[in-house]
């Protein structure tokens, strides 16, 4: 695979290290605005990318790579995906996939009308060791009656927030807010097993704390499904303990930390803990838990996956895959339709 970043915000510095992991992934380009061009060429001299383009459409017209890792402000993922599908490059897209349902669907639609050209996006709770685990072991936990889930994460950004400096991860004209960067993986999560909510009257709520600008600080995501409720929880305006609890008739799974690693997981049936994973079962993803320099590494397996499946033809799994991810973008659409 040869590979091309797109963008030069925080995550890049994360995801490259991450991408590196792979020997399979040669990263042959960094393309930046044009307002940004020395930080991008600071950028491939830190990180050794060969190339440095500053017009995307030129990137795109080139032979430079055969897929792109889109890491550009919320509302440039569907315009930036779109030109990248119709160019016919694969597309690695991080989350959220678009900001709104009509956006992700033309995605998909043009996925299908290309035929052979793959998106991913680049969520990493979907892709880790443990979520195979966890889906396999899920029916030993009977019918689903309860889903708990807090991501909760003081952001970095929010002092500035607090002296009105508004970055994009607090701006609502960017899509910022907890339910758009946060949330989002515990919608991810519910949704990868268990599809989307009904869409019934009162099935998406969301109560959220808001901003002097509007945007949600932090949030509660109630889903009503048939049979169970999942209470989803997100907050950038303070910690607390995050977790993830499944619980079923027969018993339930309990996912420490913060869902966008999902590093391990604990089994209890009847009145005995059945499973647990250990240090030597989550290695391949590098757990962060406490903030480790290599917090990129839970972004391992996402990046092992996506390019396996396109050198080794899924195209059918890659449609499931963009499926629940379009899901995904209309139950945050519903959510905030009704908060």
């Amino acid at each position: 695979m040869k590979l091309a970043i797109i963008g030069s915000g925080k995550i890049v510095h994360e995801a490259v290290p991450a991408l590196r992991e792979n020997p399979a992934i040669e990263i042959t380009a960094l393309c930046v605005r044009p307002q940004s061009a020395e930080k991008g060429s600071e950028l491939a001299a830190q990180f050794g990318v060969p190339r440095v383009f500053t017009d995307y459409d030129a990137l795109l017209a080139s032979d430079a790579a055969d897929t792109v890792y889109i890491a550009v402000i919320n509302p440039l993922h569907y315009s930036y995906a779109l030109r990248a599908i119709q160019a016919r490059k694969h597309v690695i897209l991080e989350k959220p996939l678009c900001v709104t349902a009509e956006e992700a669907r033309g995605l998909e639609q043009a996925v299908a009308s290309a035929g052979d050209v793959y998106l991913y996006e680049a969520v990493t709770c979907r892709h880790t060791p443990v979520f195979h685990q966890l889906r396999d072991k899920l029916p030993q936990i009977g019918r689903i009656r309860l889903v708990q889930a807090n991501y909760s994460q003081y952001s970095s950004r929010y002092d500035d927030y607090l002296r009105g400096i508004v970055r994009p991860a607090f701006d609502p004209a960017a899509f910022g807010g907890a339910l758009y960067d946060l949330n989002v993986y515990n919608i991810q999560l519910v949704a990868a097993l268990f599809g989307a909510p009904p869409e019934r009257p009162g099935a998406v709520t969301y109560t959220a704390n808001r901003g002097f600008n509007g945007v949600d600080t932090s949030g509660c995501l109630v889903l009503g499904y048939d049979g169970f409720t999942a209470v989803l929880t997100a907050a950038k305006d303070c910690d607390g303990p995050c977790a993830t609890v499944l619980q079923g008739e027969k018993g339930w799974i309990r996912i420490p930390g913060k869902i966008n690693e999902l590093a391990s997981l604990e089994l209890c049936t009847g009145s005995s803990l059945k499973f647990r994973t250990d240090a030597s079962d989550t290695a391949a993803v590098g757990s962060a838990i406490g903030g480790t320099s290599e917090s990129w590494r839970r972004m391992v397996p996402e990046f092992q996956e996506f390019e396996r499946n396109i050198r080794e033809g899924r195209y059918d799994e890659m449609r499931a895959d963009l499926a629940v991810s379009v899901s995904v973008v209309g139950v945050i659409e519903r959510a905030l339709q009704h908060s």
